[in-house]
């Protein structure tokens, strides 16, 4: 449900909760990124974080700073504004992913399982991996939330009839898997930023890193994150070669990420 007049929660003594609705849906996470970017502008003093999510936008304060009510009401008076944005500034970032690569194939034979890409193709009824591929290249992958580790994201589908799910392990993995796999569980495709486990089944090899601190190249945050919500992210499929070529020149730091700058509608939900 997408709530006609959306609700402001209270989160302990120094957060509030703005939640649009009830679903994970993109227009919610739209409105949310519309607030965030509404409270970016028009800062009352003393919010010190904006964290949105799919269906909400937590605000974190000092109250040394600015009062529950006060910050309230300036919230109540950016509402409207974000409820009726027709479209906000989005990013899209250049995806270079060696899909179902050996080290794929060789987490699902320590899992005990088929490769995880010949899982995913038969349980989305496809003819094959390089239809899986065609699939997942053919719409942008919109970040809706970044959490969890540094620099994860979980994105979805812009067009809804190239998504494609994949159940998520009955057990997660009680081990770390090495860092860049991009992953897919129900319909949400994520990246593992650094070694970490996870329960996700992975569908290859990212070339870039989400999470590089201390890199000076540019596209990244002074933290080292490369995404935020709002941006989309552009996949396509490399080989060994074009991999291997990329990693060494992030290494060297002559790679340049590819980013264009633009702006996203909500009168063209497929982006």
């Amino acid at each position: 449900m997408i709530y006609q007049h959306p609700q402001i929660r209270q989160l302990g003594d120094c957060a509030l909760a703005v939640e649009f609705g009830d679903e994970a849906d993109l227009r919610l996470n739209v409105r949310a990124l519309a607030l965030r970017n509404a409270l970016e502008a028009h800062d009352p003093g003393g919010i010190t974080d904006l964290v949105p999510t799919m269906r909400a936008l937590g605000i974190l304060f000092d109250p040394d700073r600015i009062g529950k009510t006060r910050l309230e009401g300036h919230i109540a008076e950016l509402l409207d504004e974000a409820q009726a944005v027709q479209s906000i500034p989005s990013r899209i970032i250049d995806m270079p992913l060696w899909y179902d690569d050996p080290g794929s194939r060789e987490l699902a034979a320590r899992d005990g399982m088929q490769p995880y890409l010949e899982y995913i193709v038969e349980s989305n009824g496809l003819a094959s991996i390089d239809a899986f591929i065609a699939r997942h290249t053919s719409t942008d992958q919109w970040v809706a939330a970044v959490g969890w580790a540094p620099g994860c994201t979980f994105a979805y589908a812009l067009d809804r009839d190239a998504a494609m799910t994949s159940p998520k392990l009955v057990t997660p993995r009680s081990y770390a898997i090495p860092e860049r796999y991009v992953t897919l569980g129900g319909v949400c495709t994520s990246i593992t930023p650094v070694s970490l486990p996870s329960g996700y089944r992975t569908l290859g090899r990212l070339a870039i890193d989400i999470y590089l601190p201390g890199t000076r190249l540019a596209g990244y945050s002074a933290t080292g994150v490369l995404f935020q919500a709002g941006d989309r992210q552009r996949y396509r499929a490399i080989d060994r070669q074009e991999y291997e070529d990329i990693r060494a020149r992030i290494d060297d730091g002559s790679y340049a990420l590819g980013i264009e700058d633009s702006t996203y509608s909500t009168q063209d939900p497929t982006g």
